[in-house]
């Protein structure tokens, strides 16, 4: 199982943060998701599983190897299946039928373990039960990606600009301006690819 220190959390949503565990190049490498244990460890890193549960699910994985497996698959094409649904919807594109299936069938099984429960003087949704069900880290990010789709929210996901990088971010920035995952990271590189064509077109000109 990896460790996810390295991997930035720029989406500013876990759905989207799950879409960019691709690492941001979607013809290459690096791949952050390479088995179950993988999605177990990001899921624990974003505080969408607590360690005992990590714990549990990777004891349950264990025990049954092919199950374990499935998920896996079922995790990869809920990736792929939500960043296709929201690059449709950037470039004002109907979504495939396909990958919509996809989001519903997971959103079906998420919601069947979701419940009221109460916080204090309020309630809040929790999802109760399968605590060794292997597929329970896709419950909390489905239901976020079903939120973001149904919301205003939407209108402000944008794709990074940088050079092979597709990581998907919800821009907060007041003028609606943000172009980069990272500043410091595809930002910086464009800049710098910038002044070295300046330089070398003003190097051209010279007499």
């Amino acid at each position: 199982m990896k460790t996810f220190e390295d991997l930035s959390r720029v989406g500013g949503r876990p759905s989207l943060d799950f879409v960019n565990t691709e690492g941001g190049h979607r013809n290459g490498p690096p791949e952050w998701l390479e088995s179950y244990g993988d999605v177990v460890g990001w899921s624990a890193s974003v505080g969408l599983l607590e360690a005992d549960e990590v714990s549990d699910l990777l004891m349950e994985a264990s025990a049954k190897p092919e199950e374990a497996n499935r998920v896996f698959d079922r995790a990869i094409e809920l990736r792929e299946g939500l960043f296709r649904v929201l690059r449709s919807v950037r470039e004002g594109r109907e979504p495939a039928a396909g990958d919509l299936a996809v989001l519903d069938g997971e959103l079906s099984a998420a919601l069947v373990r979701l419940r009221l429960a109460p916080d204090g003087d309020r309630f809040e949704w929790r999802f109760v039960g399968g605590e060794r069900a292997l597929d329970r880290m896709l419950w909390p990010i489905v239901r976020d990606a079903a939120d973001l789709l149904s919301s205003d929210v939407l209108e402000r996901i944008e794709e990074c600009d940088g050079d092979n990088c597709t990581w998907l971010f919800v821009d907060t920035s007041r003028n609606h301006s943000r172009r980069w995952c990272k500043m410091g990271d595809c930002g910086n590189r464009a800049k710098a690819r910038r002044y070295y064509q300046r330089h070398k077109q003003s190097t051209r000109r010279t007499p």
